[in-house]
């Protein structure tokens, strides 16, 4: 695959040209001259300093109007410029008639006369410093013996403060299609996904069998280009412990365009499972997430599932009369919720989120949020324990746990004092507890994510 290397940093934009199809005498087979986009003495992509090279072993699908057929590198060393042999079967080629070519080769890549139908995969290798191999998608198109490759995905590049991690997981927030397989033209000289079908809505990318992630290492993940509305997740997993990192940021992921990621692991506290599903106490509450929260259909919730979860304010507009939105808690009978320490995504238990739940007994509240609002568990009159995580007491607001007689409020160890002073109204009811060896996971922190 076409390798690329790191001068200087935050986008990665590749593309190649193919120059001078020639005839061999007394064959059907091509010699395709294939070279990197930009000046050919200086080597390097435009918009940064990252160089994007042709590899020994490298190999396209070349489409002619009627046939198509495998185009190999002869290369022995990277180069922005290489040979590719190959045939379009028993159809001779000439000047004029059109050309298509798609990287990497895919035998199951089809061409409709217009547009190319290849995958862009959910499911990619990971390699140090550069695209995991055939990952980097692109395509090329003209009439004449010069034809230039651009890309057709973005994405993210990412480094980690720590060894030992065996699996990334980029995840949209609202479900946006990461993958899949992907029909291409070219629109304005560039090229443009037309429709995607079987669509992934994660990535995947692995280290090559038995190795893990090294730290303070550019890996790249390439995805589809698309508005990530409500920011994006990456789930990490080191043995048999998860973790996630929320950007809750509005992002475009734009062709060619990578963005920056340093230490993308930093501020997660990971969790031992036996499995990725989450094992609900109370089945009521299990079968309220999973009916709005289960994207995969599996009838169970995982914990990437539940770290992606931003609100538990639906909108029933259509059948409200106030075009307001409501919570998918508030009085029901919910009797037990301190699994919503997994839901690492929340910043904010909304108001109301959990009032009249009359039967709530326990409730563990995640690390990553700051803000308890107005009235959120006013009225769980059969509260018996209420567990914080963060040592930083997050801002309450009015009646947040009124009448909820004078069950004790857990904290951190240590941090009695400030919770004390923060909630002055119920200060009488705040305990520490050890949380050293708690089963209650941690949080996690979230990374600027300016590259975009």
């Amino acid at each position: 695959m076409r390798k690329c290397y790191v001068l200087a940093a935050v986008l990665a934009l590749a593309a190649c040209s193919r120059s001078q199809v020639t005839d061999i005498p007394g064959s059907p087979v091509l010699s395709l001259v294939a070279q990197t986009e930009g000046p050919a003495e200086s080597k390097t992509v435009v918009e940064d300093g990252t160089r994007v090279f042709w590899e020994p072993g490298d190999e396209i699908k070349v489409f002619s109007a009627k046939k198509s057929g495998k185009f190999v590198t002869d290369l022995t060393d990277p180069s922005n410029t290489a040979t590719f042999m190959g045939t379009l079967g028993d159809e001779a080629w000439t000047e004029g008639m059109d050309l298509w070519s798609v990287y990497p080769y895919n035998e199951a890549a089809t061409f409709n006369g217009r547009a190319i139908t290849t995958d862009l995969p959910a499911e990619q290798t990971a390699r140090e410093g550069s695209f995991g191999k055939d990952m980097n998608l692109s395509v090329a198109h003209s009439t004449t013996s010069s034809l230039q490759f651009y890309n057709v995905g973005g994405g993210v590049r990412f480094s980690l403060s720590q060894d030992g991690i065996s699996e990334a997981v980029l995840e949209g927030m609202n479900g946006e299609v990461l993958a899949g397989k992907v029909r291409i033209e070219f629109r304005d000289g560039v090229p443009a996904i037309l429709d995607v079908t079987d669509g992934k809505t994660s990535i995947t990318i692995t280290p090559p069998e038995g190795e893990t992630f090294k730290k303070d290492t550019w890996y790249y993940v390439v995805a589809i280009p698309g508005s990530l509305e409500k920011g994006f997740t990456l789930h990490f997993r080191k043995g048999d412990n998860y973790g996630s990192n929320v950007f809750d940021k509005a992002v475009t992921v734009k062709r060619g365009i990578y963005g920056t990621l340093t230490q993308a692991d930093k501020g997660i506290s990971f969790t031992t499972v036996t499995d990725n599903i989450i094992h609900f106490k109370d089945d009521l509450v299990k079968s309220i997430v999973v009916k709005y929260f289960d994207t995969d259909g599996d009838g169970e919730l995982s914990y990437r599932e539940a770290a992606v979860v931003r609100s538990f304010l639906v909108d029933e507009s259509e059948t409200r009369a106030d075009d307001g939105k409501v919570s998918i808690f508030a009085g029901t009978d919910i009797t037990s919720f301190d699994e919503l320490v997994y839901f690492t995504g929340l910043t904010r238990i909304e108001e109301g989120a959990f009032a009249g739940c009359t039967e709530l007994e326990s409730v563990t509240i995640p690390e990553n949020v700051v803000v308890i609002e107005d009235d959120a568990f006013n009225g769980c009159s059969s509260l018996e324990s209420i567990t914080l995580t963060s040592e930083t007491p997050p801002e309450i607001g009015t009646d947040a746990f009124a009448d909820t007689g004078d069950c004790p409020i857990l904290v951190p160890e240590g941090t009695e004092e400030e919770y004390a002073e923060e909630w002055g109204e119920y200060e009488d009811r705040i305990l520490g507890y050890d949380p050293v060896g708690s089963s209650q996971p941690g949080g996690n922190e979230g990374i600027g994510y300016d590259q975009y």
